[in-house]
């Protein structure tokens, strides 16, 4: 199970052995791996991270190299537990807001599950066995009058200007906005549909499936548009 120096008393040592006889006596019991979460971390990147979307790997890969990998790294995926979970939620509530750890939590969860599902000996990350701290006062967001809209859309030279006005009338996102084709544009029933999403450069799809549809195209903007097409 492992060295006196990693598992230095008795009760760790049967905690450990609980473990693994727990995984030996399931039903669909086959011979567990063991590997680091580092190690495991290498291979999951490569044959599963891969496979997301551009958004979603870099997002992932930040929580990994910021957050993930300086704290579990180098313990055993056989380790991992309720308690160190906590441990990490208590230490990186004090340093990053609710929604990134929810997020990093996100991806530490769905690493942890895709190792036991190829055979790995883990526990999974539950957060509802977790204690997590209740939001958190929030911030009123800057935002901008009729009147500084306006004024930004005139001084801006194309194609941002008729970017801005996209975005002023419509409020959809600006990955959305780059995802933007001539086919999308329908100016007999006036609806701009929001079909994919650009993330540096790639198309992908929209951030939810709630994204995708149709937004309504004022008057003015379909006049922007039309000239914006015809130069």
């Amino acid at each position: 199970m492992g060295t006196k120096e990693a598992i230095p008393t008795a009760r760790l040592a049967r905690r450990r052995l609980d473990l693994i006889l727990a995984n030996i006596n399931s039903p669909d019991y086959r011979p567990g791996r063991v590997a680091t979460l580092a190690e495991f971390c290498e291979r999951w990147r490569v044959q599963a991270l891969s496979q997301r979307k551009p958004s979603t790997i870099l997002a992932a890969q930040a929580h990994l190299r910021t957050h993930i990998l300086p704290r579990f790294g180098d313990v055993l995926l056989s380790d991992l537990g309720v308690e160190g979970y906590q441990t990490f939620v208590a230490a990186l509530s004090r340093r990053v807001a609710r929604k990134t750890l929810l997020n990093v939590l996100g991806t530490l969860s769905t690493m942890v599950k895709s190792a036991r599902k190829w055979g790995y000996i883990c526990q999974p990350l539950e957060l509802s066995e977790l204690v997590i701290q209740g939001s958190v006062e929030r911030i009123a967001q800057r935002f901008f009058s009729a009147e500084e809209v306006k004024r930004t859309i005139a001084e801006a030279s194309e194609p941002f200007a008729t970017m801005f006005a996209i975005l002023g009338m419509t409020g959809i996102r600006a990955g959305e906005l780059l995802g933007l084709k001539v086919e999308d544009l329908d100016f007999e029933r006036r609806s701009i549909f929001i079909r994919r999403s650009a993330c540096r450069g790639n198309l992908q799809t929209t951030k939810s499936k709630g994204s995708t549809g149709a937004s309504p195209m004022p008057e003015p903007l379909a006049a922007v548009l039309k000239l914006y097409l015809e130069t």
